[in-house]
């Protein structure tokens, strides 16, 4: 989108955070704001002080696109990304064609301050209930996108509960996780479903450890959210845009490539 847009004078500036302090995620927004950035594109937490600070800056007249998970209570323009809920939604229904015996089951989430995963986990979780597929919720643990952490929670978890025959990781520290089980010998025994089609997940499916991963168009995300906003100012700020969702897209061994 920047290379297309360049001749019109668009630049961006690209500001990474970690982890899901709203602190740390405060901070990279006001040092984008004091780089003169007049516009933000913005994937981030949504707490009460992420909100508070995006309305201040939106009341200045700055303008807030919400991109890959969307934001509650804020005056943002627009949300661009996947339906959360039709994508848990869509992995309990696959779930439901797969599994025939009582699921013991083992949520994995990112944060539980992220809109987008606690939908991924409310879709999940009603469809099953929908289609009376059989389940116990044995636990719940974030993983905070982080590999080693999650593969740290995960082989405590299966050791402590080796009832344990179905895992859903509704956000990242995906290789993590299958790197648990795998140590434990225990892929063969236990239903995975991710989201995302990273390099290690794709490898990961095409080995075998993941049924299944549940991809949201990341690139047509990145895209469309520069596009949109540059649209917004071409209009003189007048036609706001609209909510951009992505595709839901079921990846199996022999189609994620």
């Amino acid at each position: 989108a920047e290379n297309e847009l360049s001749d019109f004078g668009v630049t961006l500036v690209l500001q990474e955070v970690e982890g899901y302090d709203a602190g740390v995620h405060i901070r990279a927004i006001r040092k984008l704001v004091e780089a003169g950035c007049q516009a933000l594109c913005v994937s981030t937490i949504d707490t009460k002080e992420i909100r508070a600070f995006l309305n201040q800056l939106i009341d200045s007249g700055i303008p807030v696109i919400a991109v890959n998970t969307d934001l509650t209570k804020t005056g943002r323009l627009c949300y661009v990304g996947c339906d959360y809920l039709q994508a848990g939604s869509t992995a309990a229904g696959l779930l439901a064609l797969m599994a025939s015996d009582q699921l013991n089951l083992l949520i994995v989430t990112g944060s539980l301050k992220m809109k987008g995963h606690n939908d991924r986990i409310r879709g999940f979780s009603r469809t099953l209930r929908e289609k009376k597929v059989p389940y116990k919720l044995v636990d719940v643990f974030e993983a905070l996108d982080n590999d080693e952490y999650a593969y740290q929670m995960a082989l405590g978890t299966l050791r402590a509960h080796p009832e344990i025959n179905c895992i859903y990781i509704a956000a990242a520290g995906v290789a993590g996780v299958c790197r648990a089980v795998t140590e434990l010998e225990r892929q063969n025994q236990i239903y995975i479903l991710s989201h995302d089609e990273i390099e290690s997940t794709r490898q990961l499916v095409q080995d075998g450890v993941i049924d299944f991963t549940i991809g949201q168009e990341p690139k047509d995300q990145g895209y469309c959210s520069v596009q949109m906003m540059f649209d917004y100012y071409m209009s003189g700020k007048q036609a706001a845009p609209c909510n951009h969702i992505t595709n839901t897209v079921i990846k199996i061994r022999e189609n994620i490539n």
